[in-house]
């Protein structure tokens, strides 16, 4: 990151806080003549030694800057996406699974550099220069020398969480693969998996059986793969398998 432009946290003008978690905080805010979207990961977050790793993917949203204060990074400045997925499907747009080989490319590709997502649903991919992208890199780990990651007390979104996330289990890239079809699905069917639980509820139902009852019949058979751990399965496997049933 040491080409990446630079701004002070004084130069951030009309912050409007967009989002707040455990993940970090999101504001968008205006730098110099363009509003910008700004990202202050949790303190022990590894999100800008992982986004520094990662960013130069085809579907990652690049990075525009970063904030210093006090000579230390504090936050990851981006470009204003058109929107993201989770607005799109609920706007009842089309897309085609097609869409997503940009994405699946990506994915694989974070996998191959030993490198786990952990956090896919509509929120986190975002529409930019014409394809769809990945953005919020604040839960990614990387996988150590047997591709495992041993887990912390960070947690993805519980709806599109595996079985071994939810129970904070070892992860592997096929907790990544798991989500991946999830995402899949509700592009396919128009609804988000368990759409009528949440809370403890979704919890105890997810805790009891890993698929969805919104589950397409065709991709039942992915989600047995990646709790399989199958090893001939991929992102971008799955999504053309997915496109030559439909």
């Amino acid at each position: 990151m040491n080409s990446i432009a630079k701004f002070s946290y004084k130069q951030i003008e009309n912050p409007q806080t967009i989002s707040s978690s455990d993940n970090g905080k999101v504001i968008l805010g205006k730098l110099g003549s363009a509003k910008k979207i700004i990202k202050f990961p949790f303190k022990k977050s590894p999100e800008f030694e992982i986004y520094d790793k990662l960013e130069k993917l085809p579907a990652i949203i690049p990075l525009d800057g970063i904030i210093e204060k006090d000579n230390k990074n504090i936050a990851l400045v981006f470009p204003v996406a058109a929107y993201d997925l989770k607005y799109f499907l609920q706007q009842k747009k089309m897309l085609t699974p097609e869409n997503l080989f940009p994405l699946a490319k990506t994915l694989d590709l974070i996998h191959e550099k030993k490198f786990l997502y952990r956090d896919i649903h509509p929120g986190n991919i975002l529409y930019y220069n014409e394809i769809w992208c990945f953005t919020d890199f604040g839960l990614a780990r990387q996988l150590d020398a047997e591709g495992n990651f041993k887990g912390d007390n960070s947690r993805p979104l519980m709806r599109y969480a595996s079985p071994a996330q939810i129970k904070s289990s070892i992860e592997t890239i096929y907790d990544d693969l798991y989500s991946f079809v999830l995402l899949l699905n509700e592009i396919i069917t128009g609804y988000r998996p368990w759409h009528n639980l949440g809370g403890p509820f979704l919890l105890m139902q997810k805790n009891k059986d890993p698929f969805p009852p919104e589950l397409d019949l065709n991709l039942k058979a992915f989600i047995q793969k990646t709790l399989d751990k199958n090893p001939r399965i991929s992102a971008s496997q799955i999504l053309r398998e997915v496109i030559n049933i439909n």
